[in-house]
């Protein structure tokens, strides 16, 4: 869990290792660092240690544990109806362990009310409810929000080397399709379709891409293009925890880069 951190993150790891075994833990934190995703997991394992539930940690690495909301931009921005959806999911108490659990990713993108609505839920939090909100751009945040929760600025992060080919695949992939509008479906097959394996590698390579594109929306590059590609990612994502077939995804997601490439 947490100790998989340790040479990374070892200040942050001995400060919340130190808050569970005191029971001192706060109802908010914030994450900062540029890579989002890898911000996404080191909190998971955050969570596993608070839970201490063997049961549970399956569950929650494939991010399908019911006490668990992960929420994230819906397009540019997070908006309105997302904070007062978990607002009214987090009323009831936790189904399967001690807490529930909310993740907000890429905080800094919340709109005004949005970022009204969350403050008004972290003034006033419920019981037994934990939040967890990354970002890579910590000056982006709501000085509000963010005085109502403990910051930690983690370090780089050591990327495992099964980590590193799955980026590495991902970035590769989605480079070539940028510069080659023309990429044919076999050499598509050739340079990803083949070499995924497993969902939860699909999963992470979604991620990798929605990453890659929100990126390029911060330097104003074809904004309306991009704002559609990151929507349909998201949309196909939802499709590989519903045990879609891993090979439909990926040719929905070619066929429709495909058409926004040449249209």
């Amino acid at each position: 869990m947490l100790e998989k951190y340790q040479k990374t993150q070892e200040n942050t790891v001995k400060t919340l290792k130190n808050q569970l075994k005191t029971q001192k833990m706060h109802h908010a934190y914030i994450f900062s660092n540029p890579n989002i995703n890898q911000s996404k997991e080191f909190v998971k394992e955050f969570i596993k240690e608070i839970l201490a539930d063997e049961n549970a940690n399956h569950k929650i690495t494939k991010e399908i544990f019911v006490d668990l909301k992960i929420i994230k931009p819906d397009g540019v921005f997070i908006k309105k109806e997302q904070i007062a959806d978990l607002q009214k999911e987090f009323k009831t108490k936790p189904l399967e362990g001690d807490y529930k659990f909310y993740i907000i990713c890429n905080v800094d993108r919340l709109n005004s009310s949005a970022a009204n609505t969350l403050l008004k839920f972290l003034e006033d939090p419920f019981d037994k409810v934990m939040a967890f909100l990354l970002t890579d751009n910590l000056e982006g945040v709501m000085v509000t929000i963010k005085s109502r929760c403990q910051v930690y600025h983690l370090n780089d992060f050591q990327i495992a080397k099964k980590d590193d080919k799955i980026t590495e695949i991902a970035l590769n992939f989605i480079e070539k399709f940028e510069k080659n509008p023309k990429l044919t479906y076999i050499q598509a097959e050739e340079l990803l379709f083949s070499q995924i394996k497993e969902r939860q590698e699909l999963r992470e390579i979604f991620d990798i891409w929605i990453d890659f594109y929100q990126k390029k929306l911060k330097n104003n590059q074809k904004t309306a293009e991009i704002v559609k590609k990151i929507t349909i990612l998201m949309q196909l994502k939802q499709l590989i925890d519903k045990n879609v077939n891993q090979k439909l995804i990926l040719d929905k997601m070619f066929w429709h880069f495909k058409e926004e490439n040449n249209g």
